[in-house]
């Protein structure tokens, strides 16, 4: 009982310390009854399972018996609600991304027709929408960079044509590693937006101020320390003493769930900058989706409509340029579409003229 008690103490402690921001303070403690409400209610449906009655109705000491399924309850406890702590942090942290972004006063366009310079597409579709679509991304970055003359993409093969060193990481790593890659969607997105603070569109808090499940942790390291310390007195003095174990394990398999969700924290903040190229590309959305034929032309028609298709990949419009999109993807993923370096005419000659001087 001390020991519950004491555990009660801490965690109340360690939420007085999350009282620097009201808003986490207050999301702690839903956490919190969350919890609290969910071990109430298994702990009442195992209770009154008719084994379980019966056992401990017999029992010499039952009120060990009710701290074992007391335990057991709050072990299921922390696996089941960390689905529901999952949802509860990202909405957290999106509402409170939403309101430090709408202080920013930006201009509405009904419709933007100037084409908005930049270094990289993902750049312009990070600031549109907060979105990372991987597929979409590479495959804008690679209508891009053709448009551009750097790459000249053909039906099986992207022939390298200029110097990379001069694109964002994000854009470099495509031609560094492979799409199959286990981590090639993760690394991309954290160069993205690597690249995206050095431009100055966005800038990064401190997630362990977003971090409202770390208090599930405390949770935890009490149950193992408890359980660990108690097991002997349960296994002598109650029937259900072997259960502890199972709640010593189902307490252990929380740990990666709590910590998953922790690592997903990304409290990534778009600027006035940002928020004001996001007001113009919605505007130029509009004005591509009224009043352009983007839908029914493809890929051999990217000289004709330049910037136009590149955007129309960016904001997912759907019609065979989005299905020939999918498909670039595809076969880059299947390793349909090969690399090469194609040489200028300047540097084959001076290459043929050195070899036949050589060969004289």
């Amino acid at each position: 009982m001390l020991a519950i008690i004491m555990g009660i103490i801490v965690t109340i402690f360690i939420i007085a310390i999350y009282k620097n921001s009201d808003s986490s303070y207050k999301i702690s403690w839903s956490i919190i009854i969350l919890f609290a409400v969910t071990t109430i209610s298994l702990y009442f449906f195992i209770s009154n399972i008719r084994f379980i009655r019966d056992v401990i109705s017999v029992g010499l000491f039952p009120i060990y018996d009710k701290f074992v399924i007391l335990l057991v309850s709050m072990s299921i406890a922390i696996l089941v609600d960390g689905i529901f702590a999952g949802i509860i942090q990202k909405i957290y942290e999106n509402n409170e991304i939403n309101k430090f972004e709408k202080k920013y006063k930006t201009e509405n366009y009904e419709y933007y027709r100037d084409i908005l310079q930049t270094k990289s597409p993902a750049i312009l579709s990070y600031c549109y929408n907060k979105k990372i679509k991987v597929e979409d991304e590479v495959v804008a970055i690679l209508l891009n960079l053709h448009k551009n003359g750097v790459i000249k993409l053909s039906e099986n093969k992207i022939t390298i044509l200029g110097d990379l060193s001069s694109l964002s990481e994000h854009e470099k790593y495509i031609f560094k590693k492979d799409l199959n890659n286990k981590d090639f969607k993760k690394t991309f997105k954290s160069l993205l937006i690597e690249d995206l603070e050095k431009e100055r569109y966005v800038y990064k808090k401190n997630e362990s101020e977003f971090n409202i499940v770390a208090i599930m942790e405390v949770f935890m390291v009490w149950m193992i320390i408890y359980m660990l310390v108690s097991i002997p007195i349960f296994m002598k003095l109650s029937n259900f003493g072997i259960l502890v174990f199972l709640a010593y394990f189902l307490t252990f398999a929380g740990v990666p769930i709590y910590k998953a969700i922790q690592n997903k924290i990304n409290p990534v903040f778009r600027n006035k900058k940002a928020l004001e190229l996001s007001g113009k590309l919605k505007g130029l959305k509009r004005y591509i989706v009224d009043y352009s034929i983007i839908e029914s032309n493809g890929v051999e028609n990217i000289n004709l409509y330049d910037e136009y298709i590149i955007y129309a990949v960016i904001f997912n419009i759907k019609g065979k340029l989005n299905k020939e999109c999918k498909k670039i993807y595809r076969n880059m993923l299947n390793k349909k579409l090969e690399f090469c370096i194609f040489y200028s005419w300047l540097e084959i000659n001076l290459h043929n003229w050195l070899f036949a001087t050589i060969l004289i």
